[in-house]
């Protein structure tokens, strides 16, 4: 299919371009890659965390409301960064954590058909699915895990690169998928001239996040990768098709659901896939507390 780019539309490389020379490189809070780092430590403890999100006014602040929430079911006030830790769990802090960090140069309410809950729901239930993907398959060791979830986390943050630089044309892909069966790489490509892996790609490397980290966002949906940390890629790769899977409420394994090197068994496979409406109705209950 042939590129055809609407009005005010740009090609891959002058989006490179705008990103690695800073153009339109939105700036990272300071003390986000540092934080990144202690989040991807799998040994992380309760108050070692609370001490280096204490640097993070903002990120506390909705920690602490998050655990207080009706979602959370506290019966005792949660007042420490630490308890909130404790009460949330690592894995939703570290969602929430990278989340906030990461977000928070961007503004995708530029791009009306944007919606923050299903870009947040698909971060996050790709982070959790990718983490039991990659448990079932022993393909990375606990000490990786951690980082795996963060890639998770961020699969799809050149979304919100392309919704804040370039909200006309993300608007116009985003309603043809809402308005025809086509899939969100490809619909970005044609009105955007790159799709969000690629943005995603140039974004972590501008931004000089950890090599796993780019590798995994880049080269997700690519199965022919095999360079370095590509079972991460494939892992995080496979989990997007997997939550993708999941919305179409079908009891068959669709084709080509997941790279051959998982070898992944098909009761697994089922097993997960019924298991994600589960896992998306929790986590929508999640997301709206943390939105709100």
């Amino acid at each position: 299919m042939s590129l055809q780019l609407v009005d005010g539309g740009t090609s891959e490389l002058s989006c490179r371009d705008k990103i690695t020379t800073g153009e339109q490189l939105p700036a990272l809070p300071a003390g986000v890659p540092e934080l990144l780092q202690v989040l991807m430590d799998d040994d992380l403890d309760y108050k070692t965390l609370a001490q280096t999100l204490g640097q993070f006014p903002s990120i506390t602040a909705r920690l602490l409301f998050l655990s207080n929430s009706a979602w959370a079911a506290t019966s005792v006030p949660v007042t420490t960064v630490e308890a909130a830790c404790a009460k949330l769990g690592l894995a939703v802090v570290r969602s929430v954590s990278v989340a906030l960090s990461i977000a928070s140069p961007f503004n995708p309410l530029r791009c009306p058909p944007f919606d923050a809950e299903i870009f947040w729901l698909s971060a996050l239930l790709t982070a959790d699915t990718a983490v039991r993907l990659a448990r079932e398959t022993r393909l990375l060791d606990e000490t990786e895990i951690a980082s795996l979830h963060t890639a998770g986390v961020l699969h799809n943050v050149g979304m919100l690169w392309l919704a804040d630089q370039m909200p006309e044309q993300t608007a116009a892909a985003l309603q043809w998928v809402r308005a025809q069966p086509v899939g969100v790489g490809l619909a970005l490509k044609e009105r955007c001239g790159l799709g969000f892996t690629e943005v995603g790609g140039y974004l972590t490397e501008a931004w000089s996040l950890p090599l796993v980290l780019q590798v995994a966002i880049r080269e997700q949906a690519n199965p022919d990768y095999d360079g370095a940390h590509w079972q991460m890629a494939a892992l995080i790769g496979t989990a997007t098709r997997f939550v993708k899977a999941s919305e179409q409420m079908s009891d068959d394994l669709p084709e080509n659901l997941y790279h051959e090197q998982l070898k992944l068994s098909e009761v697994a496979a089922q097993t997960l896939l019924a298991d994600l409406p589960i896992w998306r109705r929790s986590m929508t209950k999640m997301v709206r507390s943390f939105l709100n």
